[in-house]
This record gives C-alpha cells, sequence and structure tokens, in this order.
C-alpha cells in the first residue's frame, strides 16, 4: 500500500517535493549503491518536476538523507554531474530507513517563478 502523500505539490510559486526515495514498483533499486541511487532519484525528481513544467535547474533547496555519512562521497559526485549550476542550497541529514537497502532520499522545493540565482 502506497503512503497517503503528494509526490508534489504546488504553493504560489513553490513546488514542494516530497521524500524521493530509489523505488520502484515497491522495490528498492540498486540496494546499497549510493551513486546509482542517487543518480535514480535525481531522475525521478526531474520527471516529477517535468509534470509541473519546470526542471532540476529550478530546484532552490533540497535535503538529502543519508544512511550514513559514509556515502557522503559517492554523493557529491553524482550529485555533482546530474545538478545544473548554479546548485540548490543543501542539507545532508543521517538516518535509518525502513526499506531494506536504501542509502538515500531527497526531497526539495523549487521555485516557479523568474530563473533562480546563485
Amino acid at each position: 500500500m502506497n503512503p497517503p502523500i503528494a509526490t508534489a505539490v504546488r504553493g504560489g510559486d513553490y513546488v514542494f517535493l516530497s521524500g524521493i526515495p530509489p523505488a520502484e514498483n515497491n522495490a528498492v533499486v540498486a540496494k546499497g549503491d549510493i551513486a546509482k541511487q542517487v543518480d535514480f532519484v535525481l531522475e525521478e525528481m526531474a520527471v516529477i518536476l517535468a509534470k509541473e513544467g519546470l526542471s532540476l535547474s529550478n530546484l532552490v533547496y533540497v535535503q538529502v538523507y543519508l544512511r550514513s555519512m559514509d556515502g557522503i562521497k559517492e554523493l557529491n559526485q553524482c550529485y555533482a554531474e546530474k545538478m545544473p549550476k548554479p546548485y540548490p542550497a543543501r542539507k545532508v541529514i543521517t538516518t535509518e530507513f525502513t526499506l531494506e537497502g536504501v542509502c538515500v532520499e531527497i526531497s526539495g522545493i523549487a521555485y516557479a517563478g523568474k530563473k533562480k540565482t546563485a
């Protein structure tokens, strides 16, 4: 059963993205592989934003949840490759996940008004 949450909600000039896990059809994608999970989550975020007429470049703030800070290097490498500049403000938090094999989850806020600046 899917949880009773919205993936994205527009509030004025902003779109708020719920935490996006690396899961498809209730199965964890690339269990334990941080880089592949980050890539998957950012692609999912891009799809969700596209439905709102936006892209990753509209993100102004993201929160990244990691199972362990041991994965920060892989997170940063993948993030730098996939996230357009100027990068959004970012916070990284460690947490336990209920799904086994999940290493990362990302939520965000996108600005739907004029182009953001650094």
